[in-house]
């Protein structure tokens, strides 16, 4: 909720010319809301995204006393927009969104070449996820009681996506321990741009309440 401490923590465990390995969690108290583990990101030139220099003061700041507070982006722009969907019950979901144009959301990601972050991409495929598993309607904000935690492995992003694109998700079952004791059920979901694959991933949810 708004106003809530969220402690953050980074561990960089390799970093390489092409690559870098890290890992990450985030709290709040003591409950872990999200962890990375074996996480893995390209090394590019920083002068092509934003400047060396204004990256190192805003670091030093969050080191300090942190960077002045600004009002939130709204969700419904910065939020994919589904333009069609196709669904074949139990086994597959698909749907092509339009990403954001433009907008705040960008001034951080990236001020000399905009990149519509990764996780929000991640997000709408996992609300795909959720909605092939569940047969309810994920595309609308989440409540509290809508939250379910999740496994997501396998995590690859291949290519940037600019502000605007067309972008087609999808959720597909490859394979289901709903009978097990576990009640989980596995779940490929992948995106594609310009006939392209763009990220993929494999997500464990948990079998929906009867």
């Amino acid at each position: 909720m708004p106003g809530r401490r969220i402690d953050l923590e980074v561990a960089i465990r390799s970093c390489k010319q092409v690559a870098v390995s890290y890992e990450g969690v985030a709290r709040l108290g003591g409950e872990i809301l999200v962890e990375l583990v074996d996480a893995a990101g390209a090394m590019v030139p920083m002068d092509d995204f934003e400047a060396p220099e204004e990256a190192r003061a805003r670091f030093e700041r969050l080191l300090a006393d942190g960077l002045p507070p600004r009002r939130f982006p709204d969700q419904a722009r910065f939020a994919a927009r589904v333009l069609s969907r196709q669904l074949d019950p139990g086994r597959r979901l698909t749907a092509e969104l339009e990403v954001a144009p433009g907008g705040d959301l960008y001034r951080d990601h990236f001020p000399r070449r905009a990149v519509y972050p990764a996780t929000l991409l991640l997000d709408a495929q996992l609300r795909l996820a959720l909605e092939l598993v569940g047969n309810v309607d994920r595309t609308a904000a989440p409540r509290g009681d809508d939250l379910v935690g999740a496994h997501v492995r396998n995590v690859k992003v291949r290519r940037f996506i600019p502000p605007g694109s067309r972008v087609a998700i999808a959720a597909e079952v490859v394979g289901d321990r709903s009978e097990s004791a576990e009640g989980l059920t596995e779940v490929a979901i992948t995106a594609s741009a310009g006939e392209r694959r763009a990220s993929s991933a494999t997500v464990l949810l948990p079998r929906p309440a009867r």
